[in-house]
């Protein structure tokens, strides 16, 4: 058990037997987001061969897949509503300022509202953007994208996670 004025995290290796980390917290759901993300452990998510030679690939992609897991599982819908909704990710959390994915798809093209991205590979829709107020330029497909947002909205089938966006970076492409 590890404690902090934050949080109490309590690692469960015999009675589920699965070592995955149950956080039990006080304050307010970005702190909580925040250390849900901190926490991450490598049993928390499976880690594809495209990142394991790329240790900031892993980096980046390790958080995602940790929550991506967490709002998979049988009660991802309330994880969602007690811990994501309106808190900032990744808000600093193992490091990170930002969320890395690929821009898929932005409506409209010329200034867009929105942008859907791929995070755990390329062509995967996961994240839905909400720009306020639109970009005043177009962002094409196939675009790295970093971001760190507000997570508003989530639904289970077909996966979506979506957010208002706060801060952005766009990669050049390759």
């Amino acid at each position: 058990m590890t404690g902090n004025p934050a949080y109490t995290v309590f690692v469960d290796k015999t009675a589920s037997g699965t070592g995955r980390p149950e956080a039990v917290l006080s304050g307010s759901k970005k702190r909580l987001a925040v250390v849900l993300l901190v926490l991450w452990f490598p049993a928390l998510c499976e880690t594809h061969d495209a990142h394991s030679g790329n240790d900031e690939a892993r980096r980046q992609a390790q958080p995602w897949l940790a929550l991506k897991n967490a709002l998979t599982s049988s009660n991802g819908a309330d994880y969602f509503k007690t811990n994501l909704q309106d808190a900032e990710v990744p808000g600093g959390a193992n490091g990170l300022a930002f969320l890395k994915g690929t821009v898929l798809s932005s409506e409209p093209s010329d200034q867009p509202e929105t942008l859907v991205l791929a995070m755990s590979d390329k062509t995967t829709q996961e994240v839905t953007l909400r720009l306020h107020p639109p970009f005043d330029h177009t962002l094409t497909a196939g675009t790295e994208f970093e971001f760190s947002g507000i997570a508003k909205s989530f639904t289970s089938d077909p996966f979506m996670l979506t957010f208002d966006l706060l801060r952005f970076r766009i990669s050049p492409r390759e």
